[in-house]
């Protein structure tokens, strides 16, 4: 048995030696990971990986929903600018719609109604026969007056001798004697300053010319001053007193309404004849009447200021003291007021 024992100490101590030995290898070699830590890990990853590709997806999600409600506001900004800017336009339109209807119409709204002797052309504005312009050398440098000096060359037109020549009920009347009976008087325009007959009638040069036309009144026979009247009738303008019973006409004057009017109105000249020659009278509505006109040129008008004038028709029967007013006077008015402005 003695023999024995020490044989199993051996072997025993062997064993142990082996097993510190093992121990030692143990803990010289790095930790080797287990499996289960090994599957663990893994399944780690795994749910990283997972969870990264869902909050992705949920970015992506967010982000595209961003981006379409971007893109829809986006698209409503549009369409609202579409909207704003058609309104503008339809605005603008509009606006332009009633401008032209206002010019168009203007006249026919503001227009001076009441019943007179004598008419303007060219044709004043408003209630306040207003005739303003704009001065200047060329068209496009002035403003209004190319339209007034085309009403102009309508007016005059239309006393073109050589066409009023040729019809045989239209003939030269004798000056201080009246027209033969089924004959019309022919107005000569040659008579007319050539500033107020040709070019831009001076409208150009801010020196205009205005016409003051006979307004057709049908049946009125002007009765004529005596040489008495041209002395005593203290009505009468001391322009006209100048004038005699052998001159035989109707006559007019154009005055500033005040004296800062007639100072600002300047110098004017009349062409042909200060009035109407009494051969003009009486209208009877034939077509081929020539209505007679006088030509005023107004020689150094001042600028920047509205300027009143008055022209008025004068005859032993016509009445200076009524009131220009179509509701209360039912005969024609001899008083034409107007106002120049000349820019």
């Amino acid at each position: 048995m003695s023999e024995k024992t020490p044989e199993k100490k051996s072997e025993t101590y062997q064993l142990d030696e082996l097993s510190k030995k093992e121990e030692e290898a143990n803990e010289d070699t790095p930790l080797k990971p287990r499996d289960n830590d090994v599957e663990a890990g893994g399944q780690t990853d795994i749910s990283e990986t997972k969870d990264n590709e869902k909050s992705v997806m949920a970015s992506a999600d967010e982000k595209a929903a961003e981006d379409k409600q971007s893109s829809a506001l986006l698209d409503q900004r549009k369409v609202k600018l579409i909207l704003a800017i058609v309104g503008a336009v339809l605005l603008v339109l509009l606006l332009l719609i009633v401008a032209i209807l206002v010019i168009i119409y203007r006249d026919g709204w503001d227009e001076d109604s009441t019943y007179r002797y004598i008419r303007l052309v060219p044709k004043p504005n408003g209630p306040q026969n207003l005739l303003q312009f704009r001065h200047g050398g060329m068209p496009y440098e002035g403003r209004v007056w190319p339209d007034l000096v085309r009403q102009m060359d309508d007016f005059v037109h239309n006393y073109n001798p050589e066409l009023n020549t040729r019809t045989k009920n239209v003939s030269e009347c004798i000056p201080g004697f009246e027209r033969k009976p089924g004959t019309q008087c022919l107005f000569d325009i040659r008579t007319i300053a050539p500033e107020c007959t040709k070019g831009d009638y001076g409208y150009a040069t801010g020196t205009p010319c205005v016409f003051l036309q006979f307004n057709n009144i049908s049946g009125w026979t002007p009765e004529l001053y005596t040489d008495e009247d041209f002395y005593s009738n203290n009505s009468l303008p001391e322009t006209l007193r100048q004038f005699s019973r052998t001159s035989r006409m109707v006559f007019i004057e154009c005055k500033g309404n005040t004296i800062v009017d007639q100072e600002n109105m300047g110098p004017i000249e009349y062409t042909p004849t200060q009035g109407f020659p009494i051969y003009y009278f009486p209208y009877d509505g034939h077509p081929d009447y020539m209505p007679p006109f006088v030509a005023i040129r107004f020689k150094s008008p001042a600028t920047s200021i509205a300027i009143g004038i008055t022209c008025r028709l004068y005859a032993k029967n016509l009445n200076q003291t009524s009131d220009a007013s179509f509701e209360t006077i039912p005969e024609p008015v001899p008083a034409l007021p107007f106002n120049l402005f000349i820019e």
